[in-house]
């Protein structure tokens, strides 16, 4: 393609059909003879004892309304008889865009979202976890925030409705976009013919865009996410293990530092509330939030893990280096809280300023002495 812009008037021609009255497929209209094909999605269901809800998940991918995807259902070596439920539901859709792939050891979340990830090709990723189900508007909403001329993201998010195992419905909407951001995309219309429809029309107010930075949780679930393929290469964890739930925490946070979020507070899917998940036993006590909450071991993992990737991977370093003093001070913000952890880590000292390095020693030593004190205090009482 880049041979067609040896000519000045080609390359005018194409500058001024990026207009900002203008979608994508604008731009290439004026280029004759070329068929500028619309991205692939590939969707990963990941599935540990859902049997029962599994169907559910299928069926809600094979109606969506975006038909460029390939589906890869994972199952992380169930207990129950998921096996079954899928293979009817692959049956019961008998589409050639599904696969099925059954994982011989249980390995958790992550390890089963990168079994389907590395059985899929396309240039955008989604993972459905097995017990919930979107909407037909779900992945044309996404490819439409990643197709924006208005913004580039790593990932993107829309809301999710919640129902209970029986899919009543007991809130409209899961999260609320904090007001702090505030940044939105005016404008992600795409015409392109093989989209159904424009979701996203001009003036939308439903979308924001997030500046890349480390935030605590400003996104939906696992399956309100979609994200961009090579993103995912980069920031993809070493050893498992350590996310064998809340695989979401790391994604999304670490996605989100490298190239921010394109966020809709539009519902397009719905989140399921039942016994066997993350935050069934917390209510919803209103402005749209579970009262759930991350265990301490993830988020621990989750920072320690970004911190090692952040200080040691060169290609994430090069990706970062247009953004003076950023990698230095996530780093910073990730580890503030972990300056034993960081102590006796070589690889981390190094890469952190000597600064920052003392504060933490002096940190190390504080927390002893107070450690210290109440152990004193307490040998005292007795």
């Amino acid at each position: 393609m880049s041979t067609l812009f040896d000519k000045d008037d080609l390359k005018n021609r194409v500058w001024d059909a990026g207009a900002p009255s203008l979608g994508i497929q604008g731009i290439f209209d004026t280029i004759s003879g070329i068929e500028i094909k619309v991205p692939l999605v590939s969707v990963v269901i990941c599935n540990y004892n859902q049997g029962k809800y599994s169907r559910d998940a299928i069926v809600s991918v094979a109606h969506q309304t975006y038909v460029d995807f390939e589906c890869i259902v994972v199952d992380d070596c169930s207990t129950d008889d998921s096996i079954s439920h899928i293979e009817a539901a692959l049956d019961e859709v008998d589409d050639r865009r599904f696969r099925f792939i059954k994982r011989q050891q249980n390995g958790g979340q992550m390890a089963a979202m990168f079994t389907g990830f590395d059985a899929s090709s396309g240039q955008f990723v989604a993972f459905l976890d097995a017990d919930d189900v979107w909407l037909p508007s779900f992945l044309e909403k996404h490819v439409c925030c990643h197709l924006s001329p208005d913004a580039t993201a790593a990932l993107s998010s829309t809301n999710l409705a919640m129902v209970e195992a029986d899919c009543t419905l007991i809130s409209g909407a899961q999260w609320s976009l904090p007001l702090r951001i505030h940044q939105r995309v005016d404008r992600v219309a795409i015409s392109h013919p093989k989209l159904k429809r424009e979701i996203a029309e001009k003036n939308d107010d439903s979308l924001c865009y997030c500046v890349a930075n480390l935030e605590q949780w400003i996104w939906a679930p696992t399956s309100g996410l979609v994200f961009r393929r090579a993103v995912l290469e980069v920031i993809r964890p070493e050893n498992t293990c350590d996310f064998r739930i809340c695989a979401d925490l790391y994604l999304a946070r670490f996605a989100h530092v490298i190239g921010g979020t394109i966020y809709s507070r539009q519902v397009h899917g719905v989140y399921r509330l039942h016994g066997a998940n993350m935050f069934a036993k917390h209510a919803v006590f209103g402005d749209g939030v579970a009262n759930g909450h991350i265990p301490l071991e993830i988020e621990v993992a989750t920072r320690r893990t970004m911190a090692e990737k952040l200080s040691s991977d060169p290609l994430l370093a090069k990706l970062l280096e247009g953004r003076p003093g950023y990698r230095v001070r996530i780093l910073g913000r990730l580890l503030k809280k972990d300056a034993r952890y960081v102590l006796n880590n070589s690889k981390l000292k190094g890469a952190l300023p000597r600064k920052l390095i003392r504060k933490m020693r002096l940190k190390a030593m504080l927390d002893r002495l107070k450690l210290a004190l109440r152990l004193g205090f307490k040998a005292k009482e007795r």
